[in-house]
């Protein structure tokens, strides 16, 4: 079994099972999902994208990612995807920000999480 760590959400202390980290497979099931649906074609010699939802493709990442990541919410390990969707939104997002963290959001190459502030 892989290594696992338990978080507590902050405000109804939901208490969620997460893999310590995700294999090669993993991110490359994550990244698939941004690619699926795509349809690609050149101008000149730069590719463009004539098929790219990014908002419904964020949020099939996100699905994704928490199907991949999430062991448990609650000692439960079905329906984890609605679990952490259903929860309050603090909540969720303290999730989905520990999930990231994991996945280290790289899907695309460069990161998709806000830019930490330089405090130089």
């Amino acid at each position: 079994m892989k290594e696992t760590k338990e978080i507590i959400t902050p405000i109804d202390k939901h208490k969620v099972v997460l893999k310590s980290f995700i294999t090669g497979r993993d991110s490359r099931e994550l990244k698939n999902v941004y690619f699926k649906d795509a349809e690609f074609y050149l101008d000149g010699a730069q590719p463009k994208s004539s098929k790219l939802d990014m908002a419904k493709l964020t949020q099939e990442a996100e699905d994704k990612a928490i199907e991949i990541v999430v062991v448990s919410v609650d000692g439960k390990e079905d329906n984890k995807v609605d679990a952490i969707l259903d929860m309050k939104k603090r909540d969720s997002d303290f999730v989905i920000d520990e999930i990231n963290k994991i996945t280290n959001n790289d899907f695309l190459g460069e990161k998709l999480t806000k830019p930490e502030e330089n405090t130089e």
